[in-house]
């Protein structure tokens, strides 16, 4: 069987909010997360939460750290707790991804665990020194 190609961009669109056939949809969000495109697969499944596809790029996502993925989901609206979103964090950090953790952590409202970050963030992005406002 022939690899699919990914489809251009007008293409795209037309998949994520036309008339195409859901299993074309699906074909095509199959073909992006072979080649790793999970985000750009994800925009392929907008008004369909209860899709099965999304619960495995869930616990993918929180497998590898990946926050920006993690909420992408969750804007699709499948439900990811404070406890998801803290797994997500620590697994950023572990692979030594400060920002993705940082991301996970301002989601569910952590400074502290934002200041913890210390050196391996931005000073731009760091939350000022407890008692003073921005």
């Amino acid at each position: 069987m022939a690899q699919r190609t990914i489809p251009d961009a007008l293409t795209m669109r037309h998949l994520r909010t036309g008339d195409a056939p859901e299993a074309e949809r699906e074909e095509v969000a199959v073909a992006l997360r072979a080649q790793g495109r999970h985000t750009q697969a994800l925009l392929l499944y907008s008004g369909r939460a209860a899709h099965p596809s999304l619960k495995a790029e869930l616990e993918s996502a929180i497998g590898r750290g990946q926050t920006f993925r993690l909420l992408t989901v969750r804007r699709l609206g499948l439900p990811v707790s404070e406890a998801d979103l803290r797994a997500c964090a620590r697994a950023a950090e572990q692979n030594g991804r400060a920002l993705e953790a940082r991301l996970a952590y301002v989601a569910v409202g952590d400074t502290e665990a934002v200041r913890a970050l210390g050196t391996q963030l931005p000073a731009s992005l760091m939350p000022p020194p407890p008692g003073r406002r921005p």
